[in-house]
């Protein structure tokens, strides 16, 4: 689930970085880290990958993590008739930019 340098041309490979991904069919948030050229996932007691229920709670940790910068990247939606099939190479998340200091 990893993205690449391509997808995203934004991403500042020098400053720690969250990807907030919001998947359609997991109902919840996971967050991994990039940070010069290395990335992972925040774990719930190092094993897992950590599933967060809202936006704000991933937040809360990538923040809690020492994220400076964060996107939030969603799936992409194709109608269901499949007349938008997904090209190779093509992005498969939409992104957004996120404000790690805002609270709600």
């Amino acid at each position: 689930m990893s993205i690449s340098h391509q997808e995203l041309p934004s991403l500042d490979d020098s400053v720690l970085t969250a990807i907030i991904y919001a998947k359609n069919d997991l109902f919840g948030f996971k967050v991994e880290m990039r940070y010069q050229g290395d990335s992972y996932f925040l774990t719930e007691t190092g094993k897992e990958t950590a599933l967060y229920a809202s936006i704000e709670q991933a937040k809360r940790a990538a923040r809690d993590a020492g994220a400076v910068k964060a996107y939030a990247a969603y799936d992409t939606v194709y109608d269901e008739m499949g007349t938008k099939v997904p090209q190779q190479g093509k992005t498969r998340f939409d992104y957004q930019t996120i404000d790690l200091s805002t609270y709600y």
